[in-house]
């Protein structure tokens, strides 16, 4: 059952074809057979290693990690002919496909591109977390995302697609739109699985172009709390050019997206803020009357997610000299509210946002200037870079503790937390190692002679075939606790019966409802993200790890429900919640289309989701879709329906 192996060695046959400028790659015994569901999404390497010393690390173990090779594997568990769409580097090794050849799984739809590296990572576990380490590659990750993709004639005809998004989108959700566009005969059922590990407003509006209109959306719990804590800031300030002030004023986002990003008009006008991408790669943020044209007054070259996110110069166009001018003092801002409150000692305090800092004003003092904010959960106390300090009040602390971290986040003032506590599995707290520019010394390149990856160094010009040690300095840590983790030393144990709760169990169902803080009670969380990502008619499924997973069906808002978890030995948690939000949104396509109730698909998807989850957490690898397979998940699913319970959602929530 460990299907994950080292890729053989090289023949001259497959070097040939790494040499093919976009090429796509998949058995040629498949040809002609349908592919009824269709997983798009990306793929990295994963390198597994012995050793805490990177230097010295020994790999024992590589694997097609990044998603979506997890998903497709997932829904070939329940019999799907499962169909990948995902770039790969020029440098990328037809071996390494063949686990999903054994699985059954079409790989017609993965492009090489040429010019790219395939990004690598390093994975290690330690006694309560797992490391990660980037490795090559990921310079380029963000041109990676926006590269333009093919769906293979074989998969027209599939009605399920399962999207693995970063962010707010690349071009995998340009292509579910394409399909979907292309599709208008049939109903095209879209599971979402949205990554994200930087939440914000810019974000959020680029995603909500397939939130709004997906059948399901399954992120994990920190995503949907970041979403949640949100404060929905929708406009946008535009201000500091001379020579068009009329363009100065407040933009309001919409509905509809421009190459993937979104569009801002302007209140008092027909102006937009809008973004366009050609083929040539240039990417640009437009002030203009027609959204899409490239004639406009003011630009500037950027690929962010969103204007006030681009590190660029902005331009704009002389009518007198007929010639562009470099705007020095162009301000693009998120308009948001002020925060007030009284503290602990009774002052009045109102904070402001502003460019690189917040401003702090009382009653017959003058303005503080806060550039830094440190803050002690256990205390409530606040500290600024001058070290003045005072707490927040007592009642309702952590919703103006959310509110300020929004307006920090607006203003670009660093916020720091004292208190930083361990995390669940996939609830991920970022460690750095070294100084992250020493690992941007060193770039990955492709020989266009051998195929091959040598490593270049952008200041010394020296180059190399074997990865340098400075590559490997930026690391994050997925740090666990023993309880939150069952059977943490591989101790198999049996699942609990029908109606029995653990305790874990009844802090799952119990949701916080006694704690002052609404952030960590799922019903709010799940009904504030549903909104904040502008879902009415579908699914929200929000997975916890260990703890299980929560359930809200935005047709029937009144309840939220609470899956448990399967107690399993623990081998290799990695891809487990890819695996468990795809075959989420397969079995809710195949119990709707059935014409089952829609409560009683939800939940069946639901179980059928956990076990599935499940199995890959038993797996070093992926588990082999064989027929005990697949009847073990129809088992424990059955299982796990008993210990579901009903969370109600509060009005005021």
């Amino acid at each position: 059952g460990r299907l994950w192996g080292p890729p053989s060695a090289l023949n001259t046959t497959t070097i040939a074809r790494f040499m093919t400028s976009v090429q796509s790659m998949g058995s040629s015994s498949k040809i002609g057979s349908q592919v009824s569901a269709v997983v798009i999404g990306k793929i990295i390497i994963d390198e597994f290693v012995l050793r805490r010393e990177l230097e010295v690390a020994k790999i024992m173990r590589l694997s097609l990690g990044g998603g979506s090779p997890q998903a497709a594997a997932a829904l070939r568990l329940w019999g799907s002919n499962v169909g990948l769409v995902a770039p790969v580097g020029q440098n990328f090794h037809d071996e390494m496909l063949e686990p999903l050849d054994i699985c059954g799984i079409d790989t017609r739809g993965i492009t090489r591109l040429q010019g790219y590296v395939t990004p690598r990572i390093q994975i290690r576990y330690e006694s309560e977390r797992m490391v990660w380490t980037p490795a090559e590659g990921w310079d380029k990750w963000d041109k990676l995302n926006m590269e333009k993709l093919q769906i293979p004639c074989n998969y027209s005809k599939s009605n399920f697609l399962h999207l693995i998004t970063e962010a707010g989108g690349g071009a995998e959700a340009d292509l579910v739109t394409e399909y979907k566009t292309n599709n208008t005969d049939k109903k095209v059922f879209v599971s979402l699985e949205p990554v994200i590990h930087d939440v914000h407003e810019g974000v959020l509006e680029s995603l909500k172009a397939q939130t709004m209109s997906a059948d399901i959306v399954c992120p994990d719990w920190e995503t949907s709390q970041a979403i949640s804590r949100l404060r929905g800031t929708r406009i946008l300030e535009l201000k500091g050019s001379r020579s068009h002030p009329t363009l100065m004023g407040r933009y309001k986002v919409q509905s509809r997206t421009s190459c993937g990003r979104p569009i801002y008009k302007r209140e008092a006008s027909n102006t937009y803020i809008y973004h366009v991408a050609d083929d040539s790669g240039c990417s640009r943020w437009y002030v203009g009357p027609m959204v899409g044209s490239t004639v406009a007054c003011i630009f500037v070259d950027s690929d962010s997610l969103t204007p006030e996110m681009s590190v660029g110069t902005w331009n704009e166009f002389n009518s007198s000299t007929r010639v562009w001018d470099v705007i020095q003092n162009l301000g693009v801002r998120r308009k948001v509210r002020d925060v007030k409150f009284e503290d602990q000692d009774g002052k009045k305090r109102k904070f402001c946002a502003g460019d690189g800092h917040i401003i702090m004003r009382q009653k017959r003092r003058p303005p503080t200037i806060i550039r830094r904010v440190q803050f002690d959960s256990e205390t409530g106390q606040l500290t600024d870079a001058r070290n003045v300090s005072f707490f927040l009040p007592s009642k309702q602390s952590q919703v103006y503790v959310e509110m300020l971290k929004s307006l920090c986040s607006v203003s670009g003032v660093e916020w720091q937390e004292l208190d930083v506590s361990k995390r669940n599995w996939e609830e991920v707290e970022k460690v750095r190692i070294n100084a992250k520019d020493r690992q941007h010394l060193w770039k990955a390149v492709v020989d266009d002679e051998t195929g091959s990856v040598y490593y270049w160094n952008t200041i010394t010009d020296e180059t190399t075939w074997d990865r340098p040690a400075e590559l490997l300095r930026n690391s994050h840590a997925q740090a666990t606790k023993r309880t939150s983790v069952w059977n943490w030393r591989g101790d198999l144990s049996t699942l609990p019966k029908g109606g029995e709760k653990s305790n874990e169990t009844s802090a799952l169902i119990a949701g916080n409802e006694g704690s002052e803080n609404l952030f960590d009670f799922p019903p709010y969380v799940l009904s504030r993200t549903a909104k904040r990502l502008g879902m009415k008619t579908g699914v929200l499924a929000v997975r916890r790890g260990s703890m299980g997973s929560y359930v809200l069906d935005t047709e029937n808002p009144e309840v939220v429900w609470a899956i448990p978890a399967l107690k399993v030995r623990v081998v290799d948690p990695t891809g487990a919640g890819n695996a468990y939000s795809a075959a989420f949104g397969l079995a809710l396509h195949q119990e709707l289309e059935k014409g089952e109730n829609r409560t009683e698909a939800i939940l069946e998807a639901a179980c059928r989701a956990s076990a599935t989850g499940a199995s890959f957490v038993m797996c070093e690898g992926q588990p082999i879709p064989t027929q005990k397979m697949h009847k073990w998940l129809i088992a424990e699913a059955e299982e796990l329906r008993s210990q579901i319970f009903a969370i109600p959602v509060p009005e005021e929530v």
